[in-house]
């Protein structure tokens, strides 16, 4: 039989795709498998667990319930231009396509409009381009440097966004120049601090990432601080110091979901389940997206047949009514 020839073209695409396909599936169950631990499943997921050993990739990270404060700062810009103002209310509706769109219009006709330039810096950020956001950023601080040579007469919130969001995008390296920038002219400012403290704890750079914390809450003691103080320690195996510095967290904001659910995780793994329990089901009152863990460390329970896995099943029941 004779093959036409863009059956051929066809074909040979066809199976170049499906090797390509094969092989990257090959590679991803390799490094799931790479990742498997002879511990219960439920433990795979704590918190900064490594899912690749000896690395620090963004899987790892992003894993981490210390990242971001437990509430944003709201978005401080007050302008009388009706065109950004029009912006903003995009932004407030969650429309960060239509308010960067309209943004780049005006900076088109004014490249340093700063207010414009922060406006789309924070509409980027919420549509999760990093790259965009740090840009108009660099870009402000670029102008406003024009006028002065001193760092520390930019106003602060934007060199502190800058470190936050070289942070979230964990560009190590910039971060830490950055942060250590702003740390130097802000000296009195503890989100810096904190943020190079995360950057350093993604690095697995336990120690120096405590450093920094201790002197944040030698300025000001924050929930923010003392749930990543107490999941480095967890981290580094030291349970007892994990607990204590989750109950201090919890005791300057008993509102934190997550510092409930890294006590219980912490107290899961010392197999004092009544305890786990207990802070489990705060952590789900307060955040039911705890529920999916919760209900794990009651799956690896009723496995062990745990009798009191029932009771796990009846507070995860209570918290998602």
């Amino acid at each position: 039989m004779k093959i036409s020839a863009p059956f051929k073209v066809y074909l040979f695409v066809f199976l170049t795709v499906y090797c390509l396909n094969i092989r990257h599936s090959i590679s991803f169950l390799d490094k799931s498998l790479a990742q498997k631990t002879p511990i219960p499943a439920v433990r795979l997921s704590l918190p900064g667990t490594k899912t690749v050993s000896g690395a620090a990739g963004k899987y790892y990270e992003y894993q981490s319930i210390c990242r971001n404060p437990n509430t944003e700062e709201p978005f401080d810009l007050k302008t009388t231009d009706k065109k950004i103002n029009e912006a903003l209310g995009l932004i407030q509706k969650n429309k960060y396509r239509d308010a960067i769109t309209l943004l780049t219009k005006n900076l088109e006709t004014n490249g340093e409009n700063i207010d414009a330039l922060y406006a789309i810096s924070y509409a980027y950020r919420k549509y999760t381009n990093l790259y965009e956001a740090k840009s108009a950023l660099q870009d402000i601080i670029k102008i406003e440097r024009t006028k002065t040579k001193k760092l520390s007469t930019v106003s602060k919130k934007y060199l502190i966004d800058l470190c936050i969001l070289e942070v979230q995008d964990s560009n190590h390296n910039d971060a830490d120049d950055t942060c250590k920038l702003v740390i130097k002219a802000l000296p009195e400012e503890i989100s810096p601090l904190i943020y190079l403290a995360v950057s350093y704890r993604e690095q697995e750079r336990y120690k120096e990432a405590l450093e920094l914390l201790e002197r944040s809450l030698k300025i000001k003691k924050s929930e923010f601080a003392l749930t990543c103080r107490a999941e480095i320690y967890h981290l580094q195996k030291k349970p007892t110091d994990a607990i204590k510095a989750f109950d201090a967290s919890v005791a300057i904001d008993d509102q934190s979901a997550r510092a409930h659910f890294g006590k219980a995780m912490v107290q899961y793994e010392l197999e004092k389940y009544d305890e786990a329990l207990e802070s489990f089901a705060k952590a789900c009152k307060l955040d039911k997206g705890y529920a999916f863990q919760f209900r794990k460390a009651q799956a690896e329970l009723d496995k062990l047949r745990n009798p009191i896995s029932e009771k796990y099943y009846a507070s995860i029941k209570k918290c998602l009514k």
